[in-house]
């Protein structure tokens, strides 16, 4: 079985609180993106579940989150059977853009099916937040308002037609440990509800975005201005709206005519960034 693994962005990212657990409550908007890791999966009758990838080394196979999706669902519903999982990456490791979520994801789904495992889709979404926070949105994709700590997700309308969507990613590693301890904002426990609560009602349009931003960039900004830059580059070439997605370091903009767009990733790879245009 072959599947498609995608990536997202965040089109918005609020810190609202550390919790009493060591981790954040957050909201967030997150749209999946047709830009695709490539997942080969067979069933076998080994009972072995074998790992590896292509083009990239990504370590030790059991650290893989593919690796650890495919043994959480085996250990749980005490399957007999074993599989063989081939990664292609073709999103940038550390790049913001959730690929590695994605990927887990997309080995629960298609385990799901080649081992004939009769599960509620709620108990799926659980197996997820086992695996990591984004982990549960790529179960659901599309676009989803999210809130906890990426946990709670609410599906949105996307009203947003006829443009076009650039990532940049300048290989510029941002640890999001540290983002986190960096930040710049005063955090509580409180989780209080926001104005973005209208958008879940009415859907997603593109004057709301003007509203939209990510309470990681201050910092990352002030310690990568490169990253900044690309932001700056992209509403000079014509992005209606532009942002880093997650702690970093993929930067993207969105726009109306698809020939500023092109202008815009020309510009981006003849600096040897990595970049990836689609149509929303």
């Amino acid at each position: 079985m072959r599947v498609l693994s995608p990536c997202k962005i965040n089109l918005h990212l609020g810190i609202l609180g550390k919790r009493n657990d060591g981790y954040h409550n957050l909201e967030s908007f997150f749209l999946e993106v047709p830009w695709y890791d490539v997942i080969d999966i067979e069933s076998n009758d080994s009972g072995l579940i074998v790992m590896k990838t292509v083009g990239i080394d990504l370590g030790n196979e059991e650290d893989n989150i593919c690796f650890k999706a495919a043994r959480l669902l085996k250990n749980i519903y005490n399957v007999e059977k074993g599989c063989t999982i081939s990664l292609k990456k073709n999103i940038p490791v550390g790049a913001g853009l959730g690929g590695g979520s994605s990927n887990a994801a997309s080995t629960l789904k298609s385990l799901i099916s080649l081992w004939n495992i009769d599960i509620e889709k709620s108990e799926t979404i659980d197996l997820a937040k086992r695996l990591g926070a984004d982990v549960p949105f790529f179960m659901m994709g599309g676009l989803c308002h999210v809130k906890g700590i990426g946990d709670i997700l609410t599906r949105v309308e996307n009203k947003i037609f006829d443009y076009y969507l650039l990532i940049i990613y300048d290989n510029i590693h941002v640890s999001t440990p540290w983002a986190y301890k960096n930040l710049k904002k005063e955090l509580t426990i409180e989780n209080k509800c926001t104005k973005f609560d209208t958008v879940v009602l009415r859907g997603l349009d593109i004057d709301v975005l003007n509203e939209f931003r990510n309470d990681f960039e201050e910092t990352v900004f002030e310690s990568y201005p490169e990253l900044a830059n690309i932001k700056k580059d992209l509403y000079d070439n014509g992005a209606c709206f532009s942002l880093m997605s997650g702690s970093g370091s993929s930067v993207f903009g969105i726009f109306k005519d698809s020939r500023n767009a092109i202008e815009a990733m020309r510009k981006a790879d003849e600096r040897g960034a990595v970049t990836k245009l689609v149509k929303i």
